[in-house]
């Protein structure tokens, strides 16, 4: 009976916990491609992540596009062309809803030397329910979405943007854009974004839904300096109001947008202080669904750096995905990843590079995982073949793609929370006792371990950036452990399971 107990308590334990992982994945290519990855990453289930990455051809003209699947591991288990190596698909942005995955972006018509925006409706095995394209109304632009979301009404919105693709840009032929269709892709409204300025460039880069259903779609004005810009539209697409958010010595930028439980709105972005190239900063503005402003924070910055695109957590923290250039005498970018309260108080911030050692490293973007961590994408620039290679980074909740790694670009912290990281668990012989934060090394803790009976099993002493506790000699089954600080002040507990 005993044994049978200890039997259920495991299987009822490892039910309930889970164990985060990460990797760090380049995905092989020969040197004649110059790749990367726009898109998320798509958990279509623990052990099947799947993107689609982005080759250009570097001694010829022409790119095509790959699908590509990974394993929880972050081994590549299958790549392969999508959809043909002729007509390119690019794609932007991705979500994965009741079983099917909608993507936008744009797509190459070779033939005709056009592209077309595009969004797609696929199932969970990547097979194509419906595909849908909309031509530039200015000839060869480059019009594509770069974010999509379902409605609360079932419309499937997309944003972003008709234009040239090229830095010469001619105003007369640009435009924000946002489409609503139905769930079967029929159309249901396109708007053009009328100017303040016609000589301006405007793009949308990202959309967000109110409580009521309302859209706000967020982006920037390129004139002399850039200016944040949100636009209101009703539930079927149509045009509510346009408000812009200038600072007088700033050029900033909205990239995305988040919905707050109190019914406010967040967006993120980047500024720039005028006439200068080093005082780079992240920024965060809260608005009403009047478009008033609530609050607006600057936090977090560097030589050079930027975010796109970002996910939230259960307690509204953002985590932002993009890249940064420390100093001017940096030789390069790294991907950075942080995560702010909505308040705009840092939390923690990390920077990547690629197992290549490359420089010019970044991610393009984020997507949550089932264990609590975050996936990201992006692309390494590897110097030594001059050529980039597309890179699928897997996190666990702290940033940290092995376990155990500190914040050491921490600014502002929400004191002692998950300080500590057991690793692994379920063990059997030992577990690793990892403190999250360098600051606190030099610190002792005193971590006590209980039975189901409530008796102390062990105690050890916790000290430096890792700690072994020996579990060698303690029974199969589920315990307890509480961690204090020399105060008897409780900083963490929980559980942990011991394989027999």
């Amino acid at each position: 009976m005993k044994q049978c107990l200890i039997i259920f308590t495991f299987i009822f334990a490892h039910s309930i916990l889970f164990s985060q992982s990460g990797f760090s994945t380049i995905i092989p290519r020969s040197q004649e491609y110059v790749e990367g990855i726009a898109m998320p990453a798509i958990e279509l289930t623990k052990n099947k992540i799947v993107v689609v990455s982005v080759s250009s051809y570097r001694t010829q003209y022409g790119s095509t596009a790959f699908y590509n699947e990974l394993n929880a591991n972050g081994e590549l288990v299958v790549s392969k062309t999508y959809l043909d190596s002729l007509n390119r698909i690019l794609c932007y942005h991705a979500i994965y809803l009741d079983s099917n995955i909608l993507m936008c972006g744009t797509k190459n018509i070779l033939k005709d030397s056009i592209h077309n925006a595009y969004v797609a409706k696929l199932n969970s095995n990547f097979d194509t329910i419906w595909t849908k394209e909309y031509p530039s109304i200015e000839q060869r632009n480059f019009p594509s979405f770069g974010k999509i979301i379902k409605t609360k009404s079932g419309h499937i919105c997309m944003v972003g943007v008709d234009n040239q693709n090229n830095s010469a840009t001619d105003p007369n032929r640009n435009n924000a854009m946002i489409k609503l269709i139905d769930n079967n892709g029929n159309d249901k409204n396109l708007h053009y974004l009328p100017k303040k300025y016609p000589r301006d460039l405007e793009t949308y880069n990202s959309v967000v839904e109110d409580s009521y259903g309302y859209l706000y779609a967020c982006g920037l004005v390129i004139a002399f300096k850039n200016i944040p810009f949100i636009v209101k539209y009703d539930q079927n697409g149509n045009f509510i109001w346009r408000k812009e958010y200038e600072d007088p010595s700033y050029g900033e930028g909205f990239a995305d947008g988040k919905l707050l439980k109190d019914g406010s709105l967040i967006f993120t972005g980047t500024r720039l202080k005028l006439f200068t190239a080093e005082d780079w900063q992240q920024f965060i503005t809260t608005i009403d669904t009047a478009g008033n402003v609530i609050f607006k924070k600057i936090f977090l910055g560097g030589y050079k750096c930027e975010t796109k695109h970002c996910v939230q957590d259960d307690s509204e923290n953002l985590i932002c995905a993009g890249q940064i250039i420390e100093t001017i005498q940096s030789k390069g970018s790294k991907a950075w990843l942080i995560k702010f309260s909505y308040k705009g108080d840092s939390i923690w911030e990390k920077r990547y590079e690629s197992n290549w050692s490359g420089r010019n490293a970044r991610f393009e973007n984020i997507s949550k995982s089932s264990d609590g961590g975050y996936y990201l994408t992006g692309v390494n620039w590897i110097p030594e073949n001059n050529s980039g290679r597309a890179w699928v980074v897997k996190t666990d909740s702290n940033g940290c793609i092995v376990p155990g790694c500190t914040t050491d670009f921490i600014t502002e912290r929400e004191p002692h929370k998950d300080l500590f990281l057991l690793s692994p668990n379920p063990s059997q012989d030992y577990v690793n006792v990892y403190i999250n934060d360098a600051e606190f090394y030099d610190r002792k803790y005193d971590l006590y371990l209980y039975d189901q009976q409530g008796r102390i099993v062990q105690r050890q002493v916790v000290q430096g950036r890792v700690t072994q506790l020996d579990l060698s000699s303690l029974s199969a089954g589920m315990y307890y452990y509480r961690i204090v600080d020399e105060r008897n002040k409780v900083r963490q507990s929980g559980k942990v399971v011991v394989n027999g």
